[in-house]
């Protein structure tokens, strides 16, 4: 602070220095355990204040009247496992109703969660595993479990108050197992957690007809053979691209394709206890049958006779078994049929208007609707 006289000379300064007393009540927490009562001391700081009140968290709130010592006691207990984090507000009224300031604390509450360990914790389905529970408090006498979305189950505790016991999962995936204690009240513990990993490996798939490099042909039959090494199954269920899926009890089956190029066989184990295992995805091709095109116009070595304005005849030979017609396509335009005769041979002709050049697509069927694949020949009709 410092003074100025009418001239707008200036004093030495002064500090000053003051407190304002707070009026918020102070609180002494104690270390609160799930299912044993502990007492919060509040102390009153507002002159003439009559009553504490407080509420916890998002409670409602409770009144503790404030003593002569100017003090007030409330013994709490937390009889069910919940959050450990709760957030405490504390004020004080007097008579005439007026609120001192809040006091804001917040404190845990121990849940006394048992340690849980597992071994192994990653396995296969079927696969038993062994937990082994400690507990983190005095007087257990039984414990409650959980794996994942299963019912809980209850079992009594050894003489020292931990636990042993065993869990065979019969699905695959990943799922938390929750251990809880309960003392001779009936009082339970939070949650002790750990979780295990059952695994269920897709199938191996093999075979010697079809594989990964082209082989076989439309219309030949195929063997494939599943196995399941590292699971125990009983059956298998399969399909070929977008058919329906099947089930075989059997460790092979024979499929027979009915067009060349890829194709994807799926298939799933299926344990005794009806999970399925991972999928496996085996990929394979098939070569093509291809047909054999000739033109007596277009004669291998030969000069071209075609000439515009004149029939050009083909001559289309399948070489896929049991094809009944041949079809056929002009630079990619609308397709054709041609049927194969008693000779085994399918003809059909076009003519062009002008010189020029085209495309001819032709492939082979058979009456249940196997199909070759598709030879595709490009020609020049000369002027001349």
């Amino acid at each position: 602070m410092k003074g100025i006289d009418r001239a707008g000379h200036r004093s030495p300064g002064a500090d000053y220095r003051y407190w304002v007393r707070t009026t918020a009540p102070s609180v002494q927490l104690p270390l609160f355990e799930i299912g044993l009562p502990r007492e919060i001391v509040f102390t009153a700081n507002q002159d003439g204040a009559s009553q504490f009140v407080y509420k916890i968290d998002d409670g409602a709130e409770q009144t503790v009247p404030v003593g002569e010592d100017r003090t007030g006691r409330k013994t709490l207990s937390f009889l069910e496992p919940g959050q450990d984090r709760h957030d405490l507000k504390v004020w004080t009224v007097n008579a005439a109703g007026a609120k001192s300031g809040t006091s804001q604390r917040s404190f845990t509450v121990n849940q006394l969660r048992p340690w849980v360990d597992v071994d192994p914790w990653d396995g296969l389905v079927g696969e038993k595993r062994t937990f082994t529970v400690t507990p983190n408090r005095t007087g257990v006498v039984s414990y409650v479990y959980k794996v994942g979305d299963e019912a809980e189950k209850q079992l009594p505790a050894n003489a020292d108050g931990s636990l042993t016991f065993e869990y065979t999962p019969t699905r695959k995936g990943d799922f938390i197992v929750r251990v809880a204690s309960l003392n001779a009240a009936g009082v339970r513990s939070g949650w002790g957690e750990t979780e295990i990993l059952a695994e269920a490996p897709a199938p191996e798939v093999t075979s010697n007809d079809y594989k990964y490099e082209p082989g076989g042909a439309p219309g030949q039959a195929g063997t494939f053979t599943f196995s399941s090494p590292r699971l125990p199954v009983v059956s298998y269920k399969y399909n070929f691209d977008d058919e329906p899926w099947q089930t075989t009890t059997g460790t092979q089956v024979q499929w027979t394709p009915k067009k060349p190029g890829h194709h994807y066989l799926h298939v799933r184990g299926v344990t005794a206890d009806g999970e399925e295992t991972d999928e496996r995805s085996y990929l394979f091709q098939v070569k093509p049958a291809l047909p054999t095109v000739t033109s007596p116009q277009f004669p291998d070595g030969g000069p071209v006779t075609a000439r515009p304005g004149e029939p050009i005849e083909f001559v289309v030979t399948p070489t896929l078994p049991g094809s009944h017609e041949v079809l056929w396509s002009i630079s990619w335009g609308q397709t054709q049929v041609a049927p194969v005769g008693e000779d085994g041979k399918a003809r059909f002709t076009h003519t062009v208007s002008s010189s020029s050049s085209f495309y001819l697509t032709v492939s082979s069927r058979t009456p249940d609707g196997v199909v070759s694949g598709t030879v595709e020949r490009s020609y020049f009709v000369p002027q001349q």
